[in-house]
């Protein structure tokens, strides 16, 4: 579960990074 918590905040990131860019 922590793990697939993990991986779903990296994409969150991920998303926010390119939106700010």
């Amino acid at each position: 579960k922590a793990l697939k918590l993990k991986k779903e905040n990296k994409v969150y990131l991920l998303r926010k990074n390119i939106k700010i860019k």
